[in-house]
């Protein structure tokens, strides 16, 4: 959770910081970088989540069964994905904007 967390943290930090001798460009990929993460955050409250609460539901009244196992991990497997690739975009523009 505190990964989660940090990478939040870290950009709004950075943008909270006093940056006078930031240029336009490096203010706008801390934004961006900001913006892709809470992306990331929306997609795992908003898909996620949902999805291993059903799963433990339907585990709990052991009604899973191949196919619905199989549905659920192509929906979340996806949904990670985009995420892995948000947080990484996120970061990388976090420490473009930081060597600019």
């Amino acid at each position: 959770m505190s990964v989660m967390l940090a990478s939040v943290a870290f950009p709004a930090a950075a943008l909270a910081v006093p940056g006078d001798d930031r240029s336009a460009a490096e203010w706008g990929l801390l934004g961006a970088g900001l913006g892709l993460v809470i992306l990331n955050h929306l997609i795992t409250i908003a898909g996620n989540i949902p999805l291993n609460n059903a799963l433990a539901a339907s585990e709990q009244t052991d009604t899973t069964d191949r196919d619905a196992r199989a549905a659920f991990e192509t929906r979340w497997n996806r949904l990670h994905l985009v995420r892995t690739l948000l947080v990484t975009a996120g970061f990388a523009l976090v420490v473009s904007a930081s060597l600019a």
